[in-house]
């Protein structure tokens, strides 16, 4: 008689998980295969972290496919669970149990005695999408051995955290540009993110949003020398870096994938991609967005790659009590530029720039409005600033800055910040814009690079106009622009913290380097 038994692997999700509509997705890993998989309920008991059930309960788990994240909802039949693990179990022939199955086993065929991972084989045909508290426990204490003292950054939290209040303050933390590491520099590549898990563990300590504003990976890592010959590899090994175990984003607690808001810059595409007339620039960017929809959003390969077929807006807005997001698309929706064209060309394409516009208009005016954006607004650079087609930036796009410019003055915008990233420097600027009788103030601030370690990609605090007075027209109005800007640290890799606080109908807002965390 054939035996049914089979050799069975327990792990968390390679690539972690996915926080998305309010549900966890998990994807099981690719050189696995399909897997079956359940948030796992703990609790911490006398000797540590263990099953929220009791021993002889059935918990279902559900299938969890590759390359389609799987939401998965907590079990029924938790009891007093204050954490969840996404727990997935790979089933494999018992003849393929080879040495990379750390939590494989066999079934045990001497009467009496059963293995606590596995059912009886005769029910195995009929178990897999059930598994008992017993079982899954034998499981957990060998992942728990597995992660060590990384452990803990694997739970998400049952509750969902409390929502941010503008009295007791808020806290947006933006960030761009992580470089990928080498055979050498992975400490000093993942350090920014060691930074961010130091200071926002998870459970009650969350940011009210961790915004990332492109770049997050280099598809170029080496600027065509040695980058993968197969565009695949390309637009996909680099998120596999960015989310594995030992990536950059494996150092963050789950509890932050609640809260991360992503949108792209060019190095996911290709470096300083806009739109061209070249069948080559077109078809890096349908694999960029595609690749930026599943990875960054969670879509599924089908979902993501219609959304790259069918272009669908990269920006998105969000809002929570008294504060407002709009994270723009500098990037995808950018129009083509040419001597004829530059001068009215759109950095934000025409049903963007109709959003920005009434998304800043209809805000109420006491509540704080955040505008990200990949490419710094201001300040201005030193080289080329009076040729707009040798510029990535806005002031590449004069039509594009001006336009915004001139509204935040008509509508004489209070409470407006803007974040940005791109530029591997660390600055804040204060910004005043006058003209046809109206005025109005607000802040830009600009994030240094999570990891940028080439000083010729990064910008020289000697080429940003830090003390800065022009002028400009639109639609028949002069306008005059004042900036007075400072470099918060002109070397160091890291994060930057935005700090808002309401206090009776004002807004006190600090912005804040979080220096990345050297060992």
């Amino acid at each position: 008689m054939t035996s049914h038994s089979r050799t069975f692997l327990w792990q968390s999700p390679s690539a972690g998980l996915v926080s998305k509509d309010g549900q966890w997705h998990a994807a099981a890993d690719r050189a696995l295969g399909d897997a079956w998989g359940l948030l796992a309920p703990l609790r911490r008991g006398e000797g540590g972290w263990e099953i929220a059930a009791e021993a002889d309960v059935l918990l279902d788990l559900a299938r969890v496919p590759v390359d389609a994240p799987r939401a998965l909802a907590p079990p029924v039949q938790e009891h007093d669970a204050s954490h969840y693990l996404c727990m997935l179990r790979y089933d494999h022939p018992g003849d393929r149990q080879g040495g990379g199955f750390r939590f494989g086993f066999r079934p045990s065929r001497r009467s009496g005695r059963e293995h606590p991972w596995i059912q009886d084989a005769a029910d195995e045909e009929n178990a897999h999408d059930k598994v008992s508290a017993r079982q899954l426990g034998a499981a957990l204490a060998g992942l728990q051995r597995q992660f060590g003292e990384d452990f803990e950054h694997q739970l998400v939290s049952a509750a969902e955290p409390e929502a941010p209040s503008p009295e007791r303050g808020l806290c947006f933390a933006f960030a761009s540009c992580q470089f990928p590491s080498g055979m050498m520099d992975r400490a000093q590549a993942n350090a920014s993110h060691r930074a961010i898990a130091r200071r926002f563990p998870g459970g009650a300590r969350l940011p009210t949003r961790l915004l990332l504003l492109g770049d997050q990976v280099y598809t170029d890592a080496t600027y065509g020398l040695l980058d993968p010959a197969r565009l695949d590899d390309h637009y996909r090994s680099p998120y596999e870096e960015l989310t594995g175990r030992d990536g950059p984003l494996g150092e963050l607690p789950q509890d932050l994938q609640r809260v991360i808001r992503m949108t792209p810059d060019d190095h996911e595409i290709r470096d300083d991609w806009e739109p061209q007339r070249t069948r080559v620039r077109e078809d890096h960017l349908g694999r960029g967005l595609a690749a930026y929809w599943r990875y960054q959003r969670g879509e599924t390969q089908q979902a993501a790659q219609h959304k790259a077929d069918v272009r669908a807006p990269v920006w998105l807005q969000e809002s929570g009590e008294g504060w407002r997001l709009f994270m723009t698309d500098t990037r995808t929706a950018r129009e083509f530029r040419d001597e004829r064209s530059v001068r009215g060309a759109s950095i934000l394409g025409a049903p963007q720039t109709a959003e920005l516009r009434d998304f800043l208009q209809r805000a109420p005016k006491d509540d704080l409005k955040i505008v990200t954006s990949a490419a710094m607004l201001l300040p201005r650079t030193r080289l080329f600033v009076g040729e707009p087609l040798r510029q990535d930036n806005w002031q590449g796009y004069p039509a594009s800055l001006g336009g915004l410019l001139a509204l935040l003055c008509e509508e004489e915008a209070r409470n407006v910040v803007f974040l940005s990233g791109d530029a591997h420097l660390a600055c804040s600027a204060r910004i005043t814009v006058s003209g046809g009788g109206r005025r109005c103030t607000f802040a830009s601030h600009h994030a240094p690079a999570l990891y940028a370690p080439f000083p010729f990609a990064n910008e020289n605090r000697w080429n940003l106009l830090l003390r800065d007075r022009f002028t400009f027209e639109h639609k028949g109005t002069g306008y005059e622009v004042r900036v007075a800007a400072r470099v918060a640290d002109g070397r160091a890799n890291g994060c930057g913290l935005l700090h808002a606080r309401r206090e009776n109908a004002e807004w006190k807002i600090r912005a804040e380097l979080l220096a990345a965390l050297e060992d």
